[in-house]
């Protein structure tokens, strides 16, 4: 279960990292958008994607590595 909960989380992050945005911070509360972040639903659709299968792989790796 710690493989499966992992892995999404994992998948979670690098789907952010993906969709999201970038920004620099210029100091104060002022912040520049260096790269404008995804549409709501392919941002959303890629999270989901990504974390289904974070999940699955750290489930099978977890699986593999007990039965031996």
């Amino acid at each position: 279960m710690i493989g499966a909960i992992v892995g999404t989380l994992l998948g979670y992050t690098l789907a952010v990292t993906i969709a999201g945005g970038s920004y620099r911070y210029l100091g104060g509360m002022e912040w520049e958008v260096i790269r404008e972040p995804w549409n709501f639903l392919p941002s959303r659709l890629l999270e989901i994607a990504l974390a289904l299968s974070g999940s699955v792989a750290g489930l099978l790796l977890e699986s593999a590595l007990r039965s031996n």
